[in-house]
Parts: C-alpha cells; structure tokens; sequence
C-alpha cells in the first residue's frame, strides 16, 4: 500500500498540518521491472561519426509524464484550490 500526503509545514512552529491523503493504486504493468538476462554484447565495429543522413529534428515538448506524477499534480491542484489566497506560500518542493 502506497499513500500521497500533502501537507503544510509551519517552520517556526515545527509542525505539519495535512490538507490531503490519497491511496495510490498501481497496474500490475505499471510497477513491474522486466528481468534482464545478462548477455554478453559483442564490440560493435566502429562507423560513421555523427548523426544518420535524413533524420531531423525532434520535438522535445511532447512529454510523458509517469502517473505517479499526474496524481501528484492533481493533488498538489486541489490543495492550492483549497488554500486559494488564504496562506501565503514560501517554498514547495515534491
């Protein structure tokens, strides 16, 4: 069992105040790592230097984020929701 607790730490008073728990459940895909085998790589033979002809650019703007990092987001999204401009916020940090 896994949780995500989002909470307000005051420094000068050293305490937490919890705005929100949530259970995270996982795919069966999601938290597997495959077992490599260890295979012995043969040395490659040394070709050209450089990029390939005909390959371009690509887009570095599409992103896939995990979903343990969309959960997290929408959480921290409802919590901010909830604070709305009522607590002024110092530093956040994941």
């Amino acid at each position: 069992m896994a949780f995500l607790n989002l909470s307000l730490i005051s420094v000068e008073t050293r305490k937490a105040y919890p705005l929100s728990t949530q259970q995270i459940v996982r795919d069966k895909k999601e938290g597997c790592i495959k077992d490599k085998s260890v295979k012995k790589s043969k040395k490659k033979k040394h070709g050209k230097v450089g990029r390939p002809k005909g390959s371009g650019n690509q887009d570095k703007k599409i992103l896939n984020f995990l979903p343990i990092l969309n959960l997290s987001k929408e959480s921290v999204n409802k919590a901010l929701k909830r604070i709305d401009k009522h607590i002024d916020i110092v530093y956040f940090c994941l």
